[in-house]
């Protein structure tokens, strides 16, 4: 009798796997398709050493601009 219990607990724990698996293929497709392959925020994050982001700094200051206005001016040169 244990056997037959022990099997059907492995055979639902199976199916929950399985059920898991297709739940989270469907999801995580839907997700990455969510904004389309050219759809763009205008915003990314970038992590730079503390002595650019100062030489960064004082050279937006020095042009009066922001340093975003600054960046993207350098980026898009």
């Amino acid at each position: 009798m244990c056997n037959f219990w022990y099997i059907i607990f492995t055979n639902v724990c199976l199916c929950l796997g399985l059920i898991l698996i297709h739940f989270l293929k469907i999801f995580l497709g839907q997700r990455n398709n969510a904004y389309g392959d050219n759809e763009y925020s205008g915003k990314f994050n970038l992590r730079v050493p503390k002595s650019l982001h100062r030489h960064l700094s004082e050279r937006a200051a020095a042009e009066n601009a922001s340093l975003n206005q600054y960046c993207l001016y350098k980026l898009s040169r």
